[in-house]
């Protein structure tokens, strides 16, 4: 069978080595699943990262297994995002840690039921308008 030479290879990364260097990147829901690998390969790619989620042993966790692993920088906050204030305070914090924050990767899961929205409670219903 002929390859085809367009066909990418989906095992190496997109970004050049390097090109995160020195930029702080927030990701929400950052200390599982998705948010965890993509932070990885942030780090890889010279980031420092601040992770977040409502748990806070699972990020320690993963911010020392993250640290371990890559030798970057990642600050863990707990904060759910469905809760303004504590979003406020998060950033807060991120600014604190390191001055500016240059991406965001809002990968938190504000589960919404899969009822009718009539059927949804009204502070779920504001809670995802104002995200």
């Amino acid at each position: 069978m002929k390859k085809n030479k367009n066909t990418m290879n989906y095992t190496e990364g997109m970004l050049r080595e390097g090109s995160l260097k020195g930029k702080n990147i927030l990701i929400t829901g950052g200390g599982t699943g998705l948010g965890r690998a993509m932070g990885e390969y942030f780090l890889e790619l010279g980031a420092n990262l601040v992770i977040t989620s409502r748990k806070l042993e699972v990020l320690e966790e993963t911010a020392k297994e993250m640290m371990a692993k890559s030798g970057g920088k990642v600050v863990s906050i707990v904060c759910d995002v469905r809760d303004i204030e504590q979003v406020e305070s998060m950033w807060a914090q991120c600014i604190a840690a390191f001055g500016q924050i240059h991406g965001v990767l809002n990968n938190a899961a504000g589960n919404l039921s899969v009822l009718p929205s009539v059927c949804l409670p009204m502070p779920l219903i504001r809670t995802c308008i104002v995200s």
